[in-house]
């Protein structure tokens, strides 16, 4: 269980989240521009499993680690071990 006063830290942008964003959509882009592209030289099945950790990394562009992402829920704090957490 994540203790009470970790659920009150404001969150905080990494300080090169814009950049971090950019590249993290840049990258989703270029997967899908090289899978449309039809030059057979990525197969659908690779390009989705690309596109599933691409997507992740937008999702903690602005974060300043995997737990410090914008929107978290108190649900997904409490299922890991508060040990690992860094707030």
């Amino acid at each position: 269980m994540v203790r009470e006063s970790s659920r009150n830290i404001a969150w905080q942008p990494h300080k090169h989240a814009d950049q971090r964003r950019d590249s993290a959509y840049a990258l989703v882009h270029g997967l899908i521009d090289l899978y449309a592209g039809g030059s057979g030289k990525i197969t659908l099945t690779h390009c989705k499993v690309m596109l599933n950790i691409a997507l992740w990394t937008v999702t903690e562009a602005e974060g300043r680690s995997k737990y410090l992402t914008r929107y978290c829920s108190y649900k997904a704090r409490d299922e890991h071990d508060p040990s690992i957490l860094v707030f």
